[in-house]
């Protein structure tokens, strides 16, 4: 699937089978593609396939990054063919970050950040985190709701787990200084958050972007960002999420990591990549203590932002703008 507009392009692609994964990180297998045109810059993207089959985007588009008016808009591709584009978040403030689950009892959450500016149209304060809820497959939404007013980015994927918690991996804006989840137990209604890292490393490393994930053997695993430079942090969970390892540096050189587990039990993650510009892929066969070399699944010699990974029906998807 292709997300187009006139200054972004955003890439949905299939890889075809779990089972095959290492090989086909080496040779990317193409499956269907889908265009959605704008006359905006598109930010940040993240994409699910109901269960109806249809396939769910939101994006954030605008004339600047966070800029006023900068909004959230719902793209639908139905099995029919059908195809649907309408505004999600429009209003005077700044709609960004967008995240999109179907969790297990059908129900489709949306969480995103805010932020307003003051009548100059130059001074930006963040609002807080919100969400939206669908009972109808995307039809219509609830309200905007906020569940954080501090001063967080949301990040990630959204990750349900067995029980039905709700994990939401989310970054202060101030250098990057927290790491933490936001977490809920009772379908979205209330959120507890849960430092994973607090502060900076011994040698001042900030750390951002985080995203989450949980192994097949029950460990979460969290990679974030090292802030302007270039190498990818791992910290480990084995208590459910409530206290976590001191991140670690790995071998991995990249930004914005996103994470999946394939349907054998590997943790795969998709990332930006700097040398060359493009889209990466690493994998680890045992719960990210060892990770593969990473292997380039995308080289568009220009500078990609926003991947999303995800296992969809047993096979990878991954997406990202350009």
């Amino acid at each position: 699937m292709k997300i187009k507009s006139a200054a972004a392009l955003a890439v949905v692609v299939m890889l075809s089978g779990c089972s095959k994964l290492g090989k086909i990180i080496q040779k990317v297998s193409y499956g269907s593609e889908i265009k959605i045109t704008s006359e905006n810059d598109i930010f940040q993207q993240d994409f699910i396939k109901l269960k109806d089959g249809s396939l769910i985007v939101v994006f954030s588009e605008g004339k600047n990054d966070n800029s006023p008016g900068t909004q959230i808009t719902l793209y639908r591709s139905e099995k029919n063919g059908k195809t649907q584009k309408t505004p999600l978040i429009k209003t005077g403030w700044s709609a960004y970050n967008p995240k999109v689950a179907q969790l297990q009892d059908g129900l489709v959450i949306v969480v995103f950040n805010q932020s307003r500016y003051d009548r100059d149209l130059k001074t930006f304060t963040p609002v807080g985190i919100f969400i939206m809820e669908s009972y109808d497959n995307c039809k219509t939404f609830t309200a905007p709701r906020i569940i954080s007013s501090q001063n967080l980015n949301v990040s990630g994927s959204i990750l349900e787990i067995d029980d039905g918690t709700i994990i939401i991996p989310v970054y202060s804006d101030n250098n990057g200084q927290t790491i933490s989840i936001l977490k809920s137990v009772d379908r979205g209604i209330t959120w507890a958050e849960t430092d994973i890292f607090s502060g900076r490393m011994p040698d001042s490393t900030a750390l951002t972007c985080p995203a989450v994930v949980k192994t097949s053997g029950g460990e979460f695993i969290c990679l974030m960002q090292q802030k302007n430079d270039r190498f990818i942090f791992q910290s480990i969970s084995d208590d459910n999420g409530k206290t976590w390892s001191v991140p670690a540096r790995t071998n991995l050189e990249g930004a914005v990591p996103s994470l999946s587990v394939s349907s054998m039990g590997s943790i795969v993650t998709v990332f930006k990549d700097m040398w060359p510009e493009g889209i990466s892929s690493a994998l680890s066969y045992n719960n990210g203590i060892v990770w593969e070399d990473e292997k380039s699944i995308k080289n568009t010699n220009i500078n990609c932002k926003s991947p999303v990974v995800k296992n969809i029906e047993n096979k990878i998807y991954f997406s990202y703008i350009k």
